[in-house]
């Protein structure tokens, strides 16, 4: 490395140091090297996907719908992020802020979902991105006005809602993540977040004596709008319209039996009757289960186990 180099660059020439204009371009150019870690990234994930079923972030598809909507999304990603790289390559700057940002929300996305993934290249494009974002904020300091001129505002419209739609997106899984959010499949007692399990104690949902064998909510933004849940004695249904709760506890001595009307999909939970025996209060109840990991099955066949030790008594 000469003297010259060393001026320009810091930590293994991963830190762009800026002191003039071309700085400020050295900067946002080296956030090609970001986009093209995205796009080998993506397509790993796209090859896992075809091979394995599953990446190394997310659980595998639940049907072919999904399986098919997932290798198009991978697969388009890695496209975009691959044409956004030579772009910045060739001096076109204006995808700077988004690919930096882009990065970063994935840093963040793996270290919730997947740490022990790609750690050490995460932290080596971080700090590119961190530093191409640095140049991209240096240009009025140092006069770069010469960028406007190369700015498309195409490419910033597609580029802001793909990039406001993609940090959405990933702070939704964050928070599903971190047990903010309701999860999108059936959950074990054991994995159901204390957060959830405090929100349908104080809903008087849940009661304290009871234990929680599997879980399945369908609300959006809080399990109190509506799931059922299996206990050692119980099913419990419950839902809430227009600020009413409503709570069926479903004891499996009165349960005879279960019925699958809708099997779900990728975007539509399985549809289930519970009807009731001669000693029940009612004659069918519905209850909505998400498909994803086969969790549904999972309910039902622990929901029949009960039903089948109760009839034995």
């Amino acid at each position: 490395m000469t003297v010259e180099s060393e001026k320009r660059t810091r930590f293994f020439r991963l830190w762009t140091v800026i002191t003039d204009a071309q700085g400020v371009f050295r900067a946002m150019r080296s956030v090609q090297y970001v986009a093209f870690y995205l796009t080998f990234s993506y397509l790993l994930q796209t090859i896992l996907l075809l091979l394995q079923g599953e990446t190394q972030y997310t659980s595998p598809p639940a049907n072919s719908e999904q399986l098919y909507f997932e290798l198009g999304l991978y697969s388009g990603i890695s496209v975009l992020s691959l044409w956004l790289g030579v772009r910045i390559r060739n001096g076109k700057y204006g995808a700077v802020p988004y690919v930096a940002g882009w990065m970063l929300v994935e840093i963040v996305f793996s270290i919730v979902t997947a740490p022990w993934y790609g750690g050490v290249g995460a932290v080596i494009f971080g700090v590119i991105a961190v530093s191409g974002l640095r140049g991209w904020f240096s240009r009025k300091k140092y006069g770069v006005a010469s960028l406007a001129r190369k700015r498309s505002w195409l490419l910033i419209g597609c580029g802001t809602v793909f990039g406001s739609a993609l940090l959405a997106l990933c702070a939704f899984g964050l928070l599903i993540e971190v047990g903010v959010f309701p999860d999108l499949k059936v959950v074990s007692g054991e994995n159901l977040s204390s957060y959830h399990i405090q929100t349908l104690l104080d809903r008087g949902i849940l009661d304290e004596s009871d234990s929680i064998e599997y879980f399945y909510s369908y609300g959006l933004f809080s399990v109190a709008d509506g799931g059922q849940f299996l206990t050692p004695t119980k099913l419990v249904i419950y839902e809430e319209i227009e600020g009413v709760l409503s709570v069926y506890e479903l004891p499996y001595s009165k349960i005879d039996s279960v019925e699958l009307v809708t099997q779900g999909g990728f975007l539509e939970d399985s549809l289930y009757l519970i009807y009731g025996n001669s000693r029940s209060e009612w004659e069918y109840v519905a209850m909505f289960l998400g498909v994803e990991n086969g969790g549904d099955q999972t309910f039902i066949d622990r929901l029949n186990k009960h039903i089948a030790d109760y009839k034995a008594i």
